[in-house]
């Protein structure tokens, strides 16, 4: 009985410091990469194909680029900060107003994305149960399971979730080539001729969210021990890294899948449906049908743990939790079941999830509160005495990227009211 007060406390010093152990760039790189390409790989070919291959690629390389810049104010703030959170960065940095904007629009935003992610993710594990055993399960068991086996793993810390998270972005990179590489003999030119820049403004929300890792981005400057060279490298890194992944594969499969007809990107745009499944229906080969599943759980596996490695990280910095087995898990429930119900209780909710993220919310993250930052760090007096600026351009280059920002914030709700 001596022992065990002893043992109790060797177990939670076990568990803290797993919770506390450092990482890499390449990890630190995949864990950003593979938190945004389930928003980019899975359902933007079909989003962005009546737009065609030029203006999606001309989206790509300046959302890539914005976010890429945007990222980089963040971490200048976080390098500031020990153990540094979105939510100690509102409130050593911003006002009351911005604090508020800061909770509410992240909460809203990656409590979105999860939700999409385990609705078509539990489709795809649904499938695999069903497929596996041989017998029939309920339709909700896919999602279920999925956001099980994800909160097991993010439980036990950012250290399990790293190198989970290369395995699972070693299948998605063989998964992917092996696709593009024998997609390449299938691809229409007469499919990629298209362009209607008109949706421009349409699929630029989206494509800003298939870059959008800086939820990640205090938790990586921490991760590496606040090394300001390697965390600027990480960064970079998975922008161009991102920048390639998606351009590559979405001008293979807009040559692939034609524009209209029975199997098209209007069919399964007008379904919800995610690239991998008309890419199954049109190439009939058992291969490419398992590697089309595959790489799409992989992309949904990989995103899921990243987001959710960092919404906990939010959750207990504002709630106040300590680095406990027992608060570990709360924080795990609190994110997954309200996301399982609403990804169950919603029809077609991966679609819809993924344009309320991508609009308001999306652009008060990803550009807006950097910005501010990024001004405040500058030019409000007294300075940090130990702020170092990374991004160059002074306040044009702030002023442009609050703009784009408040301009696409605007647009967004002008539409949805249904101004414009």
């Amino acid at each position: 009985m001596s022992n065990a007060p002893v043992t109790g406390i060797k177990s939670k010093n076990l568990f803290t410091n797993l919770l506390t152990k450092k990482g890499g760039l390449l990890g630190s790189v995949f864990l950003l990469c593979g938190s945004s390409i389930g928003v980019g790989i899975l359902p933007l070919p079909i989003l962005t194909g009546h737009a065609g291959a030029l203006p999606t690629i001309t989206a790509f390389l300046g959302c890539g680029l914005y976010m890429t810049l945007t990222a980089l104010l963040i971490l200048e703030s976080s390098l500031l900060i020990e153990e540094a959170s979105f939510i100690s960065l509102a409130k050593q940095f911003l006002n009351q107003w911005g604090r508020m904007a800061v909770l509410l629009s992240f909460l809203f935003l990656f409590y979105s994305l999860t939700t999409a992610y385990l609705a078509k993710g539990g489709e795809l594990t649904h499938a695999a149960l069903q497929s596996r055993f041989a017998t029939p399960f309920p339709q909700w068991s896919g999602a279920l399971t999925l956001a099980t086996l994800s909160g097991a793993v993010i439980f036990f810390g950012p250290f399990v979730v790293d190198h989970l998270n290369r395995i699972f972005m070693g299948g998605f990179i063989a998964t992917y080539l092996f696709l593009g590489v024998t997609g390449i003999e299938k691809i229409q030119m007469e499919n990629l001729s298209h362009s209607n820049w008109s949706l421009g403004l349409f699929i630029i929300p989206f494509v800003i969210t298939s870059f959008g890792y800086h939820n990640l981005v205090p938790f990586i400057s921490n991760y590496l021990q606040q090394d300001r060279q390697k965390a600027s490298r990480a960064f970079i890194y998975a922008g161009i890294a991102l920048f390639f992944i998606y351009v590559l594969w979405v001008t293979n499969l807009h040559g692939i899948i034609p524009l209209n007809g029975p199997i098209s990107i209007t069919d399964s745009f007008a379904k919800g449906e995610i690239v991998t499944q008309p890419l199954a229906r049109l190439i009939q080969s058992p291969l490419i049908q398992y590697s089309a599943t595959y790489m799409a759980f992989f992309a949904i596996i990989t995103s899921v743990l990243g987001q959710g490695l960092s919404i906990i990280d939010f959750l207990a910095e504002w709630l106040g939790f300590e680095k406990t087995p027992q608060k570990r898990l709360l924080l795990c429930a609190m994110l997954f079941l309200p996301t399982f119900a609403c990804s169950q209780l919603i029809p077609g909710v991966f679609f819809k999830a993924l344009e309320l993220a991508g609009g308001v919310a999306a652009m008060v993250i990803f550009g807006i509160i950097p910005s501010i930052l990024g001004w405040k760090q500058r030019y409000t007096k007294p300075a940090h005495p130990d702020f170092r600026p990374i991004l160059p351009g002074g306040k044009p280059m702030l002023a442009s990227l609050f703009s784009v920002a408040a301009f696409i914030v605007l647009y967004e709700i002008l539409k949805n009211l249904h101004i414009i």
